[in-house]
């Protein structure tokens, strides 16, 4: 049996009421970037911009071919700033901008804080890192200003513009998991 053929007028209002179910999501994420840009800020990327599996699945993948690259120098200033009481107050201000609400930023927040904590506790003497600190320290001042870089692999006022710093910090805990463990439990003693 034939059907009918629909009115146009009919169907096109169809059409418009059958949007994907991510459409409002994606019109919310647009507006908030239109909102971002007018006001001279973008947003850093959260739950909301993270985008579907597929999307994560592609920045992962993306993320084995990307070079994160940082210079000599950078490294060697991050003790003297350290030192200097600098490093801190600037390494907060650039976790500011990390969306509170993302699983990610949460632990790269955390992954930060144990290095900063860590490098502070060894330099002032209180806590001793073991023999394996002569090779975990370049590391850890590595993912540090790496962190600060302004020339990283994605820039930070990108959506997913904190990814590239999670998987320093990420190769950072693979080789220092252990080391954060003792240092957490040392800092809080039960």
């Amino acid at each position: 049996m034939a059907r009918k053929p629909s009115n146009s007028k009919h169907s096109s209002e169809t059409n418009i009421r059958k949007r994907p179910r991510d459409s409002q999501r994606t019109q919310e994420v647009i507006a908030k970037e239109l909102l971002a840009r007018s006001s001279g800020r973008t947003p850093a990327g959260g739950p909301s911009t993270r985008g579907n599996s597929l999307g994560v699945l592609l920045g992962r993948f993306l993320g084995h071919f990307e070079v994160r690259s940082v210079c000599a120098k950078e490294v060697d200033l991050i003790k003297p700033t350290h030192r200097n009481g600098w490093l801190r107050p600037q390494i907060e201000a650039k976790l500011a901008s990390l969306h509170p609400h993302c699983p990610d930023h949460r632990e790269l927040s955390r992954l930060v804080n144990v290095s900063l904590d860590l490098l502070a506790a060894v330099e002032a003497g209180r806590f001793d890192p073991g023999p394996d600190w002569s090779k975990l320290e370049p590391r850890l001042l590595r993912a540090l200003a790496y962190l600060l870089s302004a020339y990283d692999a994605i820039p930070d006022d990108l959506p997913n513009g904190f990814d590239d710093d999670m998987r320093e910090f990420q190769d950072l805990a693979t080789h220092a998991g252990a080391l954060f463990e003792i240092f957490e439990s040392w800092e809080r003693p039960s």
